[in-house]
């Protein structure tokens, strides 16, 4: 499997304007990540945790945003009919708090 970064695959200028127009409605959403992603593809999407764990340190930006102590730090990919489409890290209030 190789890694590309979103939009760098593209063979035209119009392809490349597809992709950045693309790219910020994926960056600007409010909403479901997978529902968005599940349009683009034309077919569902399946959601796959690589690794997931419960964390009391944090970078700085994340301890600004999240409240407690601890928090739930979850990596994991969504695919779609072959290699994943989008890898994601993110951090998480724990679901009892």
């Amino acid at each position: 499997m190789e890694r590309r970064r979103f939009g760098t695959h593209v063979s035209s200028p119009a392809e490349a304007a597809q992709a950045q127009a693309v790219l910020r409605l994926l960056l600007v959403q409010g909403g479901s990540t997978t529902r968005l992603c599940e349009a683009i593809a034309g077919s569902e999407i399946s959601l796959h945790v690589i690794g997931q764990r419960q964390r009391t340190d944090a970078p700085q930006p994340v301890l600004a945003a999240l409240s407690g102590e601890c928090f739930v730090e979850r990596f994991s990919c969504l695919a779609s009919r072959g290699p994943p489409c989008q890898y994601d890290l993110r951090h998480l209030p724990p679901r009892d708090q």
